[in-house]
């Protein structure tokens, strides 16, 4: 299986792993900043709203938008 990888500038990110790559260091992600971060590069040509990223990343609901 081939590996997926996101490079942004100088930010390497593999959403398989949760594994983000900046200036030489390693940060492991978690579930939801992992979501949040191939939510946000799969639509980087346009603009995000609040509500979708609630719906999309959380599931939307009273709940969700009380944590965000």
């Amino acid at each position: 299986m081939k590996k997926r990888f996101i490079i942004a500038g100088e930010v390497t990110f593999e959403p398989d792993t949760f594994r983000l790559i900046f200036n030489q260091r390693e940060l492991i992600l978690s579930h939801k900043e992992a979501k949040l971060l191939c939510y946000l590069c799969e639509n980087s040509m346009k603009v995000v709203q609040r509500s979708e990223l609630i719906d999309s990343i959380w599931g939307g609901g009273v709940k969700a938008v009380m944590l965000v």
